[in-house]
């Protein structure tokens, strides 16, 4: 089954750029003059060179450093004066690489560029309806980049023309002052009539002078008239809609604008003209009089995608015109020697560039948790962003399904939320045009025969509109032939029954219409959308486990998510592994197959085993394996040509490197020494995946019953054995950053040196004051020594005799350590030290200046942590259970996790129940399946039948009757580990694949009892980050003082709080065994101030014995 590669819509997107978006861009800008036009600096685009990247993609990220290129480009300098011409290659920017996965690498962090779909430039006709439902029409023209214009027309029929951030102007005066006559415009239009209503008095204008003059006076009102010249107004239209630096339409909304109004325009004129303007309203009035039709803004032919090149090169684009400003400033001065290299700064292409990483919707973190994520997160598209919509805005009709999605946008896979319909993903077949439309495959249908053995052809949203399609979940014959009864086909947006003869293209699969994730939900036909669309997003969310298990149960789409996403290690060439470790793998393969023809063997593999591979030591045992000719002589000259046509290729393992998400990214070696291995052979599995296919979860065995309310509301009650045996336990790596900074006082410096810390807490580091790689961590234990400069204290002379006493000196300096946070345990695996940035470059210093430290923490499962399957039953572990104490199968077997039985029928997910049944097959079978959704085709209840008939097998092959029990099919009698006792009832069992998500518990759980406050109203502060707590908010005071609980309710708000007095003073109140005295709030004081802001003279007094003291309380 053809599949394209899934991250190729990044990769081709990028090399676009590379081969045409950069020159046409450069070029756009070229030659770049000063005002007198006598120096001119031209650019050759089509000469630049890319100098290789100074470090390796896996460097950036250990040294924080973006993975770019220098971009070099020749420039000329022409003094049309002094006819002198300088040449120079110059440099340009640093450019951002794509590295071979289709991400950016921007200071350390892997980055995506989002795919965006816009609206496709061109002219769009729409009808909105007013609040007394009068049908009102309007165009909106959209360019590719430039002022989108629209033309609309009010209650009283008058047209106009409209601008982002400008007042409205009447279409008579645009078109006039365009250039175009009165009677050119009253001729060119067929109900000329109509345009009557857009005269008024003020505007019977005869020339092109005036209507310049009017337009411009209309667009700055608040410009005297008398001031205001023709030339001014010529300038703006010609800035707006008529340069071809400001203004594009794109080849391709020329010729939609062609197409929709009928015109002849050469594709090449792609800035406005007044005859687009013209027809434009001419179709409008059309509209009016009941003509025409309006667009459907919804329709893929309308929305095309911008890809990561394209949305790099807008950037480009903007740099180089901040590039060219610069550069007419420094021509301005007209020095006679002018260097080109002073000319021509990066900081303009480099700050852009550095703004859209940094700060652009469209530039995301990549997400990384596992290789699903990851690929999912490069195949999104979004309609948010620059030129996009807002989440605020965006209706209804722009978030739901569209029929041209079918095999192009999935319905399924989105997020819950803001979000929702906005954030979606391409479907698996899916590929982007050259011109940015989303296109499908379809396999041509020949007098009712499906042409599976040609290739498919794909079609766009607009192709597609003309032909008769069918989808692939219809069963065909042996030979491919179409059922001869009526069947259901899709012509447009429309279905219809249609004859097996007239249908003329078909669908290639069952999953085009769904994306990568959601394809990898079997039995999804069984399965409520929303719990689908849970489910896809929650595989997402899975960690990588330490020991990775494949789905007895899975779709077929595993092995090419790992091949895709490029995680597993595959081999480009043909040989023999020498060598494997943890860390790398050799290989020694042909270098040049000619000289194989010298050689006696037949086989390449004999020759090359015998004459090379194998060492002194195993040449006897070897070679009773290798037919070798007796009669002819090996001399020392044959041995040494074949030496020279082996290559030894070392191949490095990632081992232990810490993701976006900081999950564990690293390579398992799945071959051994000795074998030989063939092009695009597994070498190494990733953290996620086992044998090439991906691995996100584990096989369990799980039973659908209560248990003592243990699993009430999406709780789940799991056994013991999931946490002792690490069956989900998972590694997770941390990255601690501590840089040194220069203070008024000096330098702070990383020392093993520090002031009155115990030289046991000091053993771990090393001379430097880090700490060493290997060593176990826990809460408070010091990862990174530094000092900081104090101010001297003053010493009064009591205090400078005792210090003279013990020998001590003033403290000049303060422990200012990086310490292990709250909860940490694990251990340090690697530490990089890198330059420091924020230093003047005078200061000199001592030791190391930026140092990362990376700790790798093993988490087991436990009670608070969410899991998942597929099929969106999620749910939070509740409680622990003893192995002998859970429910157990006829064979002693415990069970592994019991689930609530209702959480199935409400949620409607029956899927998760033919998953688990067809596992518990599997498992007594010992094998694997690959279920393709919508199975349906084969026959009704296909599913069933298939799940019911290898329960059946299990049952004969082990012998177990239990297995499958007729009167109770996919039902088991359970007992309690309690008691031994039956349940009263038979319980569905089976092996589902659970994963264990990302949202662990030792990332959220948190409690305080004291800690930092705020510094205007001394409340806790809020969040798990800055160790808050919780206020006690309006409505818990209303509760309080409902139950009349005053004193009570005044601590809470005063040394509870944020009374800071009594805060100090309480404790000694109570080992005194005093009256508490409660003082002011914090708060009380700041609401004071704030009505004395307003020059509210409001006083707090004092009152001491029925007398009202005159002295005021000052805050």
């Amino acid at each position: 089954m053809y599949l394209p590669d899934f991250i190729e819509i990044q990769r081709n997107s990028f090399n676009a750029l590379l081969k045409k978006g950069l020159i046409k861009e450069i070029k756009n800008r070229s030659p770049i003059t000063n005002i007198k036009k006598n120096i001119e600096l031209f650019f050759y685009p089509e000469l630049y060179q890319l100098n290789p990247p100074n470090f390796t993609n896996k460097t950036a990220i250990l040294k924080a450093k973006t993975y770019a290129c220098k971009l070099y480009i020749p420039v000329q300098l022409v003094n049309n004066t002094s006819k002198k011409i300088k040449t120079q290659w110059v440099l340009l920017t640093n450019f951002p690489l794509m590295t071979k996965r289709g991400h950016f690498i921007i200071n350390g962090s892997p980055r995506i560029i989002i795919n965006q779909i816009i609206r496709s430039p061109g002219i769009y006709y729409q009808e909105v309806f007013d609040k007394k439902k009068k049908r009102k029409y309007y165009a909106d023209l959209i360019s590719f980049r430039g002022t989108w214009l629209r033309l609309e027309i009010d209650k009283k029929k008058a047209i106009w023309a409209r601008m982002k951030k400008t007042p409205k102007i009447s279409i008579l005066i645009f078109l006039q002052a365009m250039g175009l006559t009165n009677q050119l415009i009253f001729h060119s239009i067929e109900h000329s009539d109509f345009l009557k209503n857009s005269f008024s008095d003020e505007e019977n204008l005869t020339t092109t002078e005036e209507a310049l003059k009017l337009l411009y006076s209309e667009i700055n009102p608040k410009k005297e008239e008398t001031s205001i010249k023709s030339s001014m107004g010529q300038k703006f239209l010609f800035r707006k809609f008529m340069n071809p630096r400001t203004y594009d339409l794109s080849e391709l909304g020329r010729s939609r604008l062609n197409e929709k109004l009928g015109l002849s325009i050469s594709k090449s004129k792609t800035t406005l003209t007044p005859h687009d303007i013209l027809y434009a309203i001419n179709y409008l009035i059309k509209l009016e009089h009941g003509f025409g039709k309006i667009d459907d803004i919804d329709h893929l032919k309308n929305r095309r995608v911008r890809a990561s090149g394209e949305i790099l090169q807008n950037q480009i684009s903007l740099g180089l015109i901040r590039l060219e400003k610069l550069i007419r400033e420094k021509l301005k001065k007209n020095r006679k020697n002018i260097i080109l290299q002073n000319l021509i700064t990066t900081k303009a292409i480099n700050g852009a560039l550095r703004e859209f990483f940094g700060s652009s919707q469209l530039s995301q973190f990549m997400d990384q948790t596992n290789p699903l994520a990851e690929i999912t997160h490069k195949r999104r598209l979004t309609s948010i962003g620059p030129n996009g919509v807002s989440r605020e805005t965006a209706g209804m009709a722009l978030r739901g399904i569209h029929p041209t999605h079918y095999g192009r946008i999935c319905p399924i896979e989105t997020p819950e939320g803001p979000n929702a319909g906005l954030v979606n993903s391409i479907t698996s077949y899916a590929k982007i045009n050259s011109k940015g439309f989303l296109e499908t495959p379809f396999y041509k249908t020949f007098k009712g025969q499906i042409q599976k053995k040609l290739k498919p052809l794909f079609f766009s949203a607009e192709e597609e509109e003309t032909k008769i399609l069918i989808s692939s979940d219809l069963n065909s014959s042996k030979f491919y032939f179409l059922p001869k009864k009526k069947i259901p086909t899709r012509f447009g947006t429309e279905t219809q029954q249609t004859k097996k003869d007239q249908v003329e293209y078909s669908a290639i699969s069952q999953i085009q219409m769904i994306s990568i994730a959601t394809s990898l939900i079997p039995f999804l036909e069984h399965n409520d959308a929303n719990r689908s669309l849970m489910g896809s997003n929650m595989q997402r969310q899975a960690v990588p486990l330490i020991k990775p298990e494949r789905p007895v149960v899975g779709t077929g789409l595993e092995g090419r998510i790992i091949s895709d996403s490029d995680h597993a290690l595959q081999t480009q060439f043909t040989g023999y592994i020498s060598y494997v470790s943890g860390k790398k793998i050799i290989v020694y393969t042909i270098k040049k197959k000619k000289n194989l023809s010298l050689n006696l063997q037949k086989s390449t593999k004999n020759s090359f085993f015998s004459e090379y591979l194998f060492p002194k030591k195993l040449k006897k045992n070897s070679t009773n394996k290798i037919k070798k000719n007796p009669l002819i002589k090996r001399n020392t000259l044959f041995i040494e040509i074949i030496k020279n046509s082996i290559k030894k290729n070392e191949i490095l393992l990632h081992t232990f490197q810490r993701s976006n998400q900081e999950t564990l990214l690293t390579h398992y070696a799945s071959i051994c020494e000795g074998n030989w291995i063939q092009k695009n052979d597994l070498l190494a599995d990733s953290s996620c995946s086992l044998k090439g296919e991906i691995a996100l979860g584990k096989n369990i065995l799980i039973a659908y019953m209560p248990w003592e309310g243990y699993n009430f509301e999406d709780a789940v009650l799991i056994n013991e054995r999931l946490v002792y045996e690490d069956i989900y336990t998972s590694i997770h790596i941390e990255r601690f950053e501590l840089e040194i900074r220069d203070t008024k006082f000096g330098l702070e410096k990383i020392t093993n040196k520090l002031p009155e810390v115990p030289f046991s807490q000091l053993l771990h580091l090393d001379e430097r004051g880090i700490a060493k790689i290997g060593s176990w961590v826990e809460e408070g234990t010091i990862l990174i020594g530094k000092i900081t400069p104090i101010k001297k204290k003053s010493l009064i002379p009591h205090e400078k005799l005792l210090y003279d006493i013990i020998g001590k000196k003033t403290p000049t300096t303060r422990d200012s350590s990086l310490r292990a946070p709250k909860g940490l345990t694990g251990r340090i695996i690697h530490v990089e030290i890198l330059e420091t940035k924020n230093l003047p470059p005078e200061s000199l210093f001592e030791g190391p200046g930026r140092v990362h430290i990376y700790i790798a923490e093993k988490r087991k499962i436990q009670v608070g942590d969410k899991i998942s399957g597929r099929h969106g039953n999620k749910g939070i572990i509740s409680k622990i259970l003893p192995r002998q104490d859970m429910p157990f199968l006829p064979d002693g077997t415990p069970v592994d996790m019991v689930l609530n039985p209702l959480g199935v029928p409400s949620r409607m997910n029956v899927g998760q129940i033919l998953e688990c049944l067809l596992g518990l097959a599997g498992i007594f079978l010992n094998q694997q399946y690959k279920i393709t959704p919508f199975d349906e085709k084969y026959g009704p209840e296909a599913s069933r039948s298939l799940v019911f008939s290898k329960l059946y097998e299990a049952r004969l092959k082990t012998g177990q009757k239990w297995l499958f029990n007729p009167n109770f099919p996919g039902k088991i009698q359970l007992f309690d580990g309690r008691n031994g006792k039956c349940f009263d009832q038979h319980t569905t069992i089976g092996q589902a694949y659970i994963l264990k998500l990302v949202h662990l518990v030792d990332d959220k759980i948190h409690a305080r009892s004291t800690g930092p406050y705020s510094l205007v109203t001394q409340q806790p502060l809020r969040g798990r980050s800055k160790h808050g707590g919780q206020r006690l908010g309006e409505m818990e005071v209303w509760a309080l003082e409902g139950f009349g609980s005053a004193y009570i309710l005044q601590e809470l708000i005063t040394i509870k709080s944020d009374d800071t007095k009594g805060r100090h003073q309480v404790i000694n109140a109570i080992l005194k065994n005093k009256s508490i005295s409660l003082g002011t709030p914090e708060a009380f004081k700041v609401l004071i101030k704030e009505l004395q802001s307003l020059c509210l003279d409001i006083i707090v007094y004092t009152r001491k014995a029925s007398k009202l003291d005159t002295t005021f309380l000052d805050f």
